[in-house]
């Protein structure tokens, strides 16, 4: 299943697509779009199911499995995902009569990891990654490196932990990829209203 909501200004220039985290569906970031629309008038917004069943939880969808999460095992299973998640997103942006360059990925968790690993292995640039509450997962052969990326990480997350921020923010900036990044306070896995502002601040 997926969601769309057409740009409020009815002149599409941009598509944002939005990735759910582990066990959850597309649904659950589409509740940022009534936040999000206005801000983005010209922009289609899209939020897709994850692409299997989630295999831990009864429930849910996940871009790729987790009950092995150790580095090697998760870059596998980042390297098996990608090509078909990023066709998805191409047949989405084509039907929009748009290209690549003129793509925003939005990431949550899991989300997060896959937008970073597609963005990374993609021939063209995307217009933005915005990663909240995630990890990266260097790809063994990493191709783009002019797409920008926001990381936004909860000070308090227990479920990744926050140090993933400068790991990841170090390890981008080294490739000579434009980071910005945030972490914010108190905060726990979860996107509060600060981490969107400065997301939207991002945008421009």
């Amino acid at each position: 299943m997926e969601h769309n909501q057409p740009s409020l200004s009815g002149n599409t220039k941009t598509l944002m697509v939005l990735l759910h985290g582990l066990g959850s569906n597309g649904d659950d970031l589409f509740s940022l779009v009534p936040y999000l629309a206005p801000k983005l008038p010209d922009t289609h917004f899209y939020a897709p199911d994850g692409i299997e069943p989630c295999d831990m939880v009864p429930f849910g969808y996940q871009w790729f499995s987790l009950q092995d999460r150790s580095p090697h095992k998760l870059t596998q299973e980042l390297e098996r995902v990608a090509p078909v998640i990023s066709k998805m997103i191409e047949e989405k942006a084509k039907s929009l009569a748009l290209s690549m360059k003129d793509v925003i990925l939005l990431g949550f968790s899991q989300g997060t990891m896959v937008s970073l690993s597609i963005s990374l292995t993609s021939t063209e640039p995307y217009k933005a990654v915005i990663g909240f509450s995630g990890r990266l997962f260097m790809p063994a052969n990493v191709i783009n490196t002019k797409t920008p990326i926001c990381l936004i990480h909860g000070a308090e997350d227990n479920v990744v932990s926050p140090e993933s921020l400068g790991h990841a923010k170090i390890a981008l900036e080294t490739l000579g990829i434009s980071v910005h990044d945030l972490l914010v306070p108190n905060l726990v896995h979860s996107i509060d209203m600060q981490g969107l502002n400065f997301a939207m601040t991002f945008l421009g």
